[in-house]
């Protein structure tokens, strides 16, 4: 990214701080995107096959999310959030639909990029958030397709808004730390001084 002052934020390189692309390497907002849309259609699926016991594992791992969230367990609060997402997946039923939730997950996992976000996620408070996976349990609890859908796309929309929000904060303050070492630096410059 690179941040140019009074004009905005710009994409600068699509490498990975790394400099070097692995070859499963999808980035955060890719990855992000594509949850979006896969995981979307699950919810959706999933609330026309869900079953009881599915309901309390979900219930359950919100309770999981909760409580590592009050104790600043966010690894622990992120693997159940994890499971939730993968448990959707499962209640669907369809092996292709798991499989790319599944995937979707673990190449986040895999990806530097990701790992790097995440990091400046967690370093600014960021948590799964509850009432989000509350909200899609609920409409899964009513069996209610188009409501599982629409509060599966509003979860995964404010994640990619949260992680906009913090690659511009990260960006910004790397632009002032750039603009503070130059005023540093040449508030030194000597001035001539003209003879009156």
């Amino acid at each position: 990214m690179e941040v140019r002052l009074g004009s905005g934020v710009y994409v600068a390189s699509l490498q990975p701080p790394s400099g070097a692309e692995g070859a499963k390497d999808i980035g955060p907002f890719e990855l992000l995107e594509a949850r979006h849309a896969i995981e979307g259609e699950a919810c959706a699926l999933a609330a026309l096959r869900i079953d009881d016991a599915q309901i309390g594992q979900l219930s359950a791992l919100i309770a999981e999310m909760r409580d590592d969230n009050r104790h600043n367990e966010i690894l622990l609060s992120e693997e159940a959030d994890r499971r939730f997402h993968e448990l959707i997946a499962s209640a669907t039923q369809n092996s292709g639909i798991i499989a790319a939730v599944q995937m979707l997950w673990d190449a986040r996992a895999r990806s530097p990029q990701s790992h790097s976000m995440d990091d400046k996620g967690r370093a600014r408070g960021l948590k799964p958030p509850i009432e989000e996976h509350a909200a899609i349990l609920r409409a899964l609890k009513r069996r209610d397709a188009e409501a599982a859908r629409a509060a599966m796309h509003e979860h995964i929309s404010r994640v990619i808004e949260d992680m906009l929000k913090v690659t511009e904060v990260v960006e910004i303050e790397r632009a002032r730390a750039v603009a503070a070492e130059k005023r540093r630096r040449y508030s030194r410059v000597p001035r001539k001084t003209v003879a009156r």
